[in-house]
């Protein structure tokens, strides 16, 4: 039955639980290890798929000098302020 799914999220290497939900038990009527695994302290629920911006002093200063061309310093992300 699993052989050939390569879907992670369906059929996951070692251990799928992480966190708080590795020991915390929730109830689930329809998938009872899809209710643990997709909790929101777990990373692969939906809220934690976009991550915030990493931006370092190289990048900003190549966003600034891109912004000074066009005339716009005052659009600088606020990560580079």
């Amino acid at each position: 039955y699993l052989q050939g799914i390569q879907d992670p999220m369906s059929v996951p290497d070692g251990d799928p639980f992480k966190g708080k939900d590795k020991n915390l038990y929730r109830n689930s009527w329809l998938w009872p290890k899809l209710a643990r695994r997709l909790t929101k302290g777990s990373p692969d629920h939906v809220s934690n798929w976009q991550r915030p911006v990493e931006v370092d002093k190289n990048e900003c200063a190549a966003i600034l000098e891109a912004l000074k061309a066009k005339g716009a310093e005052d659009k600088l992300p606020a990560v580079c302020k």
